[in-house]
């Protein structure tokens, strides 16, 4: 895995300047406001009823991204919306190989041998290197769980 690291600079108590080096040391970005700009236009923004469409479809394969709480959560939310998870991925090697909610948990490895259109929802609290190491591994679709979770009643169930 591609290792993304964020150094930040305090050229003064007002100005947080950074710069986001790459493996190859390469600056990604110069201020705060492209950091958010960059992030943002890496991850998809979806709508959930347009998302459902895409991900009910036969051929599309959604996986998670962090078998923890908030991967729990994300799971219920897509079977709530009559979706099913494929897999949960997780760096964590305890959970590779066993079953998270009753679904198999994939290593990185494993995860970049799937399809690139692999639909997949990044449910734990690294979505920034997460997404920046999904984009370097060639992946297309990937989200955030926000909105999923906030469109989901967690009060009946």
């Amino acid at each position: 895995m591609i290792e993304k690291k964020i150094h930040f600079v305090i050229d003064d108590v007002n100005n947080v300047k950074y710069c986001w080096l790459n493996a190859n040391f390469e600056r990604c970005c110069s201020n705060i406001e492209h950091l958010f700009t960059y992030l943002n236009f890496m991850m998809q923004s979806y709508n959930i009823s347009e998302l459902k469409n895409k991900l009910s479809s036969a051929d599309q394969m959604t996986v998670l991204f962090g078998a923890g709480d908030i991967g729990e959560l994300a799971n219920y939310s897509l079977n709530k919306l009559g979706l099913n998870v494929s897999f949960f991925c997780d760096n964590a090697k305890d959970k590779q190989g066993t079953k998270w909610c009753g679904v198999g948990v994939l290593s990185f490895d494993q995860l970049i041998k799937l399809k690139k259109d692999t639909n997949i929802f990044i449910s734990n609290n690294y979505s920034s290197s997460i997404s920046a190491n999904l984009k370097s591994c060639g992946f297309t679709n990937f989200y955030d769980c926000v909105e999923l979770l906030d469109q989901t009643n967690f009060l009946n169930h």
